[in-house]
């Protein structure tokens, strides 16, 4: 049951077709160029798409077979990130989704200044970089707090921390100290707002047995149940109040098409309904849970 509830809300997330790769990189070839904006569009695009189409078929999924000739389109070497911040961020998601660990370290330490969305994926970026590729654990811990006040959650990032407090809580158990595990996930879920659905909801599901082993379990579901019925309203809320196309972060953020497939966009969607459609399936893999817990 575990296993089938992670994979519904993976497909939260699940986005695109493989046909942008031809249309980002088609554009910028008649432009005389191939922007690493372009190109990061096109990878980001024909990743998602395989990726979906590998996890639906219960195959395994290489995202390097996808991503490596991509690399043939940029120059990444670390002596040439680009200056511009948008270009030099869509620069270093080519080189992590590549696992180019060296080259988009330097690339993100050099954006760590950047306000807002871009902003907050870079130290997202950079904190797995630093956690996962060098483990400079203690600086990625610290990192963290430092990011949580610089990034409080908001609607257009539902990924936000998930990865670094499953990162953390997994290192923290693994050091004996399953209490501060499961206090750091019962703490990040808790201080998350339920106005979209945010992925860190389903570090609960993940990590039953730590929050078990802490004795936190029913609290875990407790805290569970509180964000199922405020996403529902949110969702109430998002229903009876359209947006307008003015106002809609795709048209007016300035953010390139990769970010938004990372977000879990698919083509032609707006803001909306993205998150309409996102917290439905949200509820519902947290409806399953639920009920499998009794």
């Amino acid at each position: 049951m575990r296993v089938f509830i992670a994979g519904a809300l993976a497909a939260l997330f699940l986005t695109t077709v493989a046909a942008a790769q031809d249309d980002a990189i088609g554009e910028a070839e008649a432009a005389g160029i191939i922007s690493p904006i372009a190109v990061a569009n096109a990878m980001v695009a024909e990743m998602t798409a395989e990726r979906r189409l590998a996890r639906q078929a219960g195959e395994d999924f290489n995202q390097l077979d996808i991503n490596r000739p991509y690399l043939a389109l940029v120059n990444i070497h670390i002596n040439h990130i680009p200056d511009d911040a948008e270009i030099a961020a869509a620069w270093a998601e080519i080189a992590f989704l590549n696992f180019r660990a060296v080259d988009a370290r330097a690339a993100y330490r050099g954006l760590l200044d950047q306000p807002g969305l871009l902003g907050d994926h870079v130290w997202r970026r950079y904190m797995q970089i630093q956690f996962r590729a060098f483990e400079e654990v203690d600086e990625a811990i610290e990192l963290f707090d430092s990011y949580r006040e610089r990034f409080p959650p908001r609607p257009e990032n539902v990924t936000g921390s998930s990865q670094m407090v499953q990162n953390l809580a997994g290192y923290y158990s693994s050091n004996g100290d399953t209490d501060q595990a499961a206090r750091l996930i019962l703490d990040v879920i808790a201080s998350t707002p339920a106005d979209a659905a945010y992925l860190v909801f389903t570090r609960i599901p993940a990590n039953r047995d730590l929050l078990n082993d802490a004795g936190l379990l029913d609290e875990a579901n407790t805290l569970l149940t509180e964000k199922r019925d405020a996403l529902s309203a949110t969702l109430a809320t998002l229903r009876a109040t359209p947006q307008l196309a003015s106002e809609d972060p795709y048209l007016v953020s300035g953010l390139a098409d990769w970010y938004w497939t990372m977000q879990g966009r698919l083509p032609g969607e707006t803001f909306q309904a993205t998150r309409e459609r996102q917290i439905v399936a949200m509820i519902d893999g947290l409806d399953m849970w639920l009920e499998s817990e009794g």
